[in-house]
């Protein structure tokens, strides 16, 4: 089997009914992570099945607010870290050859 098909498996093995989390569940993750991601095929893909399952506007803005506050929370913490880098290294450039 090709790479691709395994992975075709793979993904279906993910998004099947009979698991603990529903489909709508499922796919408010995937719509997150995605987001969170830069994935925009995948966030197309989670969003398109959301409003087939009848989501919510009120559960799109909390699920917004979620992957906003995650994504701020990682760019403090990268600004706090890079302040430290910088003052233990003497040299700010991005890439030295």
């Amino acid at each position: 089997m090709s790479i691709s098909g395994k992975y075709n498996q793979f993904h279906a093995a993910v998004y099947e009914d009979n698991t603990l989390l529903d489909k709508k569940t499922k796919h408010l993750i995937c719509l997150a992570a995605s987001l969170g991601s830069g994935c925009g095929f995948c966030s197309k893909y989670a969003l398109s099945v959301l409003q087939e399952l009848k989501v919510s506007q009120a559960e799109l803005e909390e699920l917004r607010a979620i992957v906003m506050t995650v994504t701020a929370t990682k760019i403090k913490a990268d600004l706090a870290q890079t302040e430290d880098n910088l003052k233990d290294n003497s040299n700010p450039m991005c890439c030295v050859l």
